[in-house]
């Protein structure tokens, strides 16, 4: 049986398009610093050229991200992709910096130098992409949406194929299906990305059909 999200939890709805691939977004802290923390709400925008489209908390929400802070500032910042087995890390980057002068250096990742923007890329990650903020549509509700063109890439070579999509045999990408606050830690559910499927669809009789959807 089908039934309406109710008023009270209407905000609740997103949740209806998880599972998600969440991301470490690296920028530049006003002091310069290197800031990095996790999102999810990450999508591509353009093909040709290439433009994604990254949605982060703003001031109308619980919490302002400070990733958002250091993007409007600077105007860039860097995508990596995180692979199965680093789970905690994943998670710990959204805690407070705690004791450490910025919340890189707890990640305990390597810097590595891009050659387009400031931000540095993360080595252990598999890929990255290095963005420049085109517009920051910032009334969109709770969270700020940044478009952005990708002017710069790179990968590990043997795990993605000549089309640049993941091989899992040598690398799962992390799948994240929800999360539970505890007092004294969280917990997050991910999803088993190690097996793929293949389906066939067969054009009909009017091969040109599949242009026009």
């Amino acid at each position: 049986m089908r039934i309406k999200v109710p008023q009270d939890k209407f905000h609740l709805c997103v949740s209806l398009l998880q599972p998600s691939r969440p991301i470490f977004c690296t920028s530049k802290n006003a002091d310069g610093s290197d800031h990095v923390a996790p999102f999810s709400w990450l999508s591509p925008a353009s093909y040709k050229p290439p433009k994604v489209a990254l949605a982060l908390q703003n001031e109308r929400s619980a919490n302002l991200s400070q990733s958002l802070v250091n993007i409007r500032r600077e105007g860039e910042f860097v995508i990596n992709l995180p692979h199965r087995g680093q789970e905690q890390k994943l998670v710990q980057a959204s805690f407070l910096q705690g004791d450490y002068a910025c919340k890189f250096d707890r990640t305990g990742f390597t810097r590595l130098d891009t050659q387009t923007v400031k931000p540095v890329s993360i080595e252990e990650c598999k890929a990255s992409l290095s963005c420049r903020v085109i517009r920051l549509l910032e009334d969109f509700g709770d969270h700020t949406l940044i478009l952005a063109d990708i002017v710069e890439a790179s990968y590990e070579e043997e795990c993605y194929g000549d089309d640049l999509c993941p091989r899992l045999d040598q690398m799962e990408p992390l799948i994240s299906l929800r999360e539970y606050r505890f007092d004294d830690h969280q917990r997050h559910e991910f999803i088993d990305s190690a097996k793929s499927y293949l389906v066939d669809v067969y054009y009909d009789e009017n091969h040109e059909s599949w242009k026009k959807g």
